[in-house]
């Protein structure tokens, strides 16, 4: 706008100046042309003369003027376009600015929404960690002995089915039911070779124990040796080694299974049960032993037996209320507990009826858990976080197996049916009825007096 005023000025100046020239120009022509030319002419002439040649260089330095204008004119519109360019620039400057700022303050909102939810999250763990170690306190509080654990197991090597799953975990199982309020477990043998290699494991923990024995469904290893004799020489060796070691604690597992005579005939069961009471008599131990839709014959060996065994226990008890005052019918007997006891309402109404003094707890594991469809799991408070052995995690329990740190649910189970608001008086009695069996060297007989004195079926 400004240029183009500049030019249109200069032009107008231009444009006069030029017309006054031509007017001169012409005058002089005429007088030139003239014939005679008076003095006052000349005077005039040269006055003509003068005044075209102001105008010329009047002329000149307009046209200069005006191409300083247009110069002048061009610098200030390339100022103009750059200051309009700058002003966009800091226009977008701005507005990008703004949005940054914007951004920020979303970011700044999503931090301190963060920073709440951790804050939040934290406090959760803080409570948890609280509550867990409230838990883990109690626990310490519970003392247990598992009577029952079959560590010879492959599923313990991570064995399942033949097939390799993952490592052994023995020590990572032993950590969790230590940590439980576990303070003894005791490895079972069902068989020659299984009862050697159950106290090998139990020499490599002060806490682990063992039996030495053969399980009525492997009785006919006896006969299969060649020299039932020298087999059962060899287990009377084993079991004299292990009590000289402190570590054999009873002898079985022992007894009568008519579930599964396929895998052992009844002659031979009876035979080699009635045989295992000299193990007994021999080393002085209590009888581990085992139980199954035998009890009539059962009971009849061990009335013919009484006298050559201190104690025992039937371990893993699944009879009916019948078959357990049979048992209970024996002074020196108790009865195991375990999942497999406490599936249907009808085993909680049978173990309601067993005097806590005459009863032990254990898993039986890596069998017999107590399971979500049984009975017994309405009164389960501990649980355990478990996955799948094709996804095995040293922190979780492998889904499926039972271990010995579940025996906690064991109690809780029968503390819960039998309505027993005190589980640590419910498991120091337990503790002591297996103390008095196998570890009679650790009873405590001020505790003892008095669990017996205060006998009930409580």
């Amino acid at each position: 706008m400004l240029l183009s005023g500049l030019v249109c000025c200069s032009q107008l100046v231009r444009a006069r100046a030029l017309g006054k020239t031509k007017i001169w120009a012409e005058l002089g022509i005429r007088i030139v042309g003239a014939s005679t030319i008076s003095h006052k002419q000349e005077e005039k002439i040269d006055k003509a003369r003068a005044i075209c040649d102001s105008v010329k260089e009047k002329d000149e330095k307009i046209l200069s003027l005006e191409r300083k204008l247009c110069e002048l004119g061009s610098s200030v519109e390339v100022r103009i376009s750059r200051m309009k360019e700058s002003l966009k620039t800091s226009e977008d400057a701005r507005q990008a600015a703004e949005a940054r700022a914007s951004d920020l303050a979303k970011e700044l909102e999503l931090v301190k929404a963060d920073l709440n939810s951790r804050k939040s999250e934290r406090a959760i763990i803080d409570e948890f960690k609280k509550s867990k170690d409230k838990k883990k306190s109690a626990m310490t509080k519970t003392r247990m002995i598992d009577i029952a654990v079959n560590f010879t197991d492959g599923m313990f090597k991570g064995i399942y089915n033949g097939k390799q799953c993952h490592l052994a975990d023995i020590s990572t199982v032993l950590s969790r039911a230590w940590s439980t309020g576990v303070d003894r477990i005791i490895v079972t043998g069902g068989s020659l070779e299984e009862s050697k290699d159950a106290l090998a494991i139990a020499e490599t923990d002060a806490r682990l124990f063992c039996t030495v024995g053969v399980h009525p469904t492997r009785c006919s290893e006896f006969e299969e040796s060649g020299d039932p004799e020298k087999h059962f020489e060899a287990l009377l060796s084993l079991a004299r080694e292990g009590v000289e070691k402190g570590k054999v604690v009873a002898i079985g597992e022992c007894g009568l299974d008519y579930d599964r005579i396929h895998f052992c005939p009844v002659e031979i069961q009876k035979r080699y049960f009635n045989k295992q009471f000299e193990l007994a008599d021999s080393m002085k131990l209590p009888m581990f032993l085992h139980m199954r839709a035998a009890a009539e014959d059962f009971c009849h060996i061990l009335e013919q037996n009484k006298e050559r065994f201190s104690a025992g226990v039937a371990h893993s008890f699944t009879g009916t209320a019948e078959d357990r005052d049979r048992l209970l019918s024996f002074n020196n007997l108790f009865i195991g507990i375990n999942g497999c006891s406490l599936k249907m309402p009808e085993n909680l109404d049978v173990v309601r009826g067993i005097p806590i003094e005459r009863m032990m707890i254990e898993t039986d594991s890596p069998y017999c858990e107590i399971k979500n469809t049984h009975a017994g799991m309405s009164h389960v408070r501990s649980l355990w976080p478990s996955k799948k052995k094709e996804k095995y995690d040293d922190q979780c329990l492998v889904k499926g197996r039972n271990e010995p740190c579940l025996v906690r649910q064991v109690l809780e189970v029968v503390a819960g049916c039998k309505g027993i608001a005190n589980q640590d008086e419910l498991s120091m009695t337990l503790y002591h009825n297996t103390c008095r069996v196998f570890f009679p060297q650790d009873l405590d007989s001020v505790a003892d007096a008095l669990i017996t004195r205060g006998k009930s079926t409580m």
